[in-house]
């Protein structure tokens, strides 16, 4: 029954652990995501912004200066045979237009513009000023934005691989007096905006653009000239450019190149989803966190994916206090569980030590706790400050044989009863077995003062009323404690004080 009690206990301290396990891991786990996702969140949120605010800025930009071109006589006047049939008037429109704004498309390329595009009423390039010898091919297949705004006569904004370059597209309808006569489109390149947020963001940033858009849509000979295998995936290109001289390095390129290794197994799974994330990771002892959000081309579809990179250990410092939590709450547990599974062996080796110790009728100390107190007195040379009187019931095997062992016991606790009211408090009773009983008296009395004792337990025993059998008597032998003693010697001593005793009549002392 013990083994079985014991077992249920372990079971509830099992069961209470797991409970708490779980209960702490996931209140834990949830503070730390929602704090970890607060920060991803206000990163995606600001890259964005940053993105858009870049994005309107050039876009209206863009709107300026197109209006500005469009809006000089010479070059209405040339627009307006843009539609010609005629190769040679075609060439002398295209080498008029390259003269007059060359110098403009040159100041713009070193403001950040990649491309000043002309194309005709059918969507076919007329002249393209980053590449001048490529015209005549048909865009409206490759190019939504020429399209859109060719058959809306509005303009139209968005991001758009091209046949040669990709770029945030501004394309604008022509139209001279009311009437339409083709498209100019003036873009950005990424690379102007990385430049523009570099100058007010400590962040590196990249393009990704997958390979399936890339090889649909440029021309095959002019893929290696700008572009390159990504070294984040094997799915995307990069942007082939050189960075400004004086643009600050905010991540060394060392650096950007071990966070892609890093994190190219990591985030395939994520770039499929074609969402917005955000990974922390460290790098030679610095934290890092890169964002990557979508960017949607004119046609909404998602092939392209812009990435910031920068030194923050916001993430870290999340994670490091997630496992600290869990640390310090899991030692708080186990001390508190520590704490609860000593307090429940005290608890039974204190309920064991009372079965032990106390008999379970007279509710008198028992033999076993006489034994180690004893021992534990001689150990330490002190059973000379004690003194020993044991004593019995005078024939009380008649009691048992006359009115049974039920009426017997009850005899046992009246005597117990009567007895320990009797004595002092620092007197310590045993029962020593069946109707013997032994006090331990803490103090070297004379031997007078122990008859003198026993006779008042003789007497109060004698003269009280027992139940079913009235009166009964009790024997008393005494033994003081001496340095030579053990145990045995002092009981021996004190037993044949009570053997004479119940020779001389009984109801006697000595």
């Amino acid at each position: 029954m013990k083994v079985k009690i014991l077992n249920w206990n372990y079971l509830y301290f099992f069961v209470f652990f797991i409970i708490a396990e779980v209960v702490l891991i996931s209140a834990l786990t949830y503070i730390k995501n929602s704090k970890i996702e607060a920060i991803e969140s206000t990163h995606t949120r600001k890259l964005n912004t940053q993105l858009k605010v870049v994005i309107d800025f050039y876009s209206t930009t863009s709107t300026i200066l197109i209006d500005e071109i469009l809006s000089q006589e010479e070059i209405k006047n040339l627009l307006v045979d843009i539609n010609t049939s005629d190769p040679v008037k075609q060439d002398i429109i295209r080498n008029k237009l390259l003269n007059i704004l060359q110098p403009t498309y040159d100041r713009l390329t070193s403001h950040g513009f990649r491309q000043l595009h002309f194309h005709d009423e059918k969507g076919n390039s007329f002249l393209r000023f980053h590449s001048v010898d490529n015209y005549g091919d048909n865009l409206f297949n490759f190019r939504a934005t020429i399209l859109e705004t060719n058959k809306t006569k509005i303009p139209q904004f968005g991001f758009e691989e091209g046949k040669i370059l990709n770029g945030f597209r501004n394309v604008f309808p022509i139209i001279i007096d009311k009437k339409f006569y083709g498209t100019v489109e003036l873009s950005n390149s990424f690379d102007t905006f990385s430049t523009t947020l570099h100058k007010n963001f400590p962040l590196e940033f990249k393009l990704l653009i997958t390979k399936e858009y890339v090889d649909s849509k440029v021309f095959p000979e002019l893929i290696d000239k700008y572009y390159k295998p990504s070294s984040i995936s094997d799915l995307f290109y990069e942007e082939k450019y050189t960075k400004p001289l004086n643009k600050k390095i905010y991540i060394t390129p060392n650096n950007l190149l071990f966070i892609d290794n890093l994190l190219k197994n990591d985030i395939a799974n994520n770039l499929k989803t074609k969402k917005q994330f955000v990974k922390s990771l460290q790098v030679n002892k610095k934290h890092y966190i890169v964002t990557f959000i979508p960017v949607a081309d004119f046609n909404q579809t998602i092939n392209t994916y812009v990435a910031s990179y920068i030194e923050d250990d916001t993430i870290f410092i999340e994670e490091r206090g997630y496992y600290l939590s869990l640390f310090f709450s899991h030692l708080i547990i186990i001390i508190f569980i520590m704490i609860y599974i000593l307090k429940y062996y005290s608890d039974e080796k204190d309920k064991f030590m009372r079965k032990a110790y106390i008999d379970t009728l007279t509710k008198l100390y028992s033999r076993a706790k006489f034994n180690n107190d004893i021992s534990k007195l001689i150990s330490i040379e002190e059973e000379n400050s004690y003194s020993l009187i044991i004593f019995d019931i005078d024939h009380f095997k008649y009691v048992n044989d006359t009115y049974g062992h039920d009426v017997g016991d009850i005899v046992l606790e009246e005597f117990a009863h009567i007895t320990k009211e009797t004595l002092r408090e620092n007197d310590m009773i045993y029962r020593w077995g069946g109707e013997e009983f032994i006090i331990l008296i803490k103090d070297a009395s004379s031997k007078n003062s122990l008859l003198t004792l026993a006779n008042k337990l003789r007497v109060a025993i004698e003269q009280y009323n027992f139940s079913y059998v009235g009166h009964i008597t009790s024997s008393f032998g005494i033994a003081q404690g001496e340095p030579q003693d053990t145990k045995d010697t002092l009981l021996k001593r004190a037993d044949q004080n009570l053997y004479k005793a119940k020779q001389s009549g009984r109801n006697w002392s000595l």
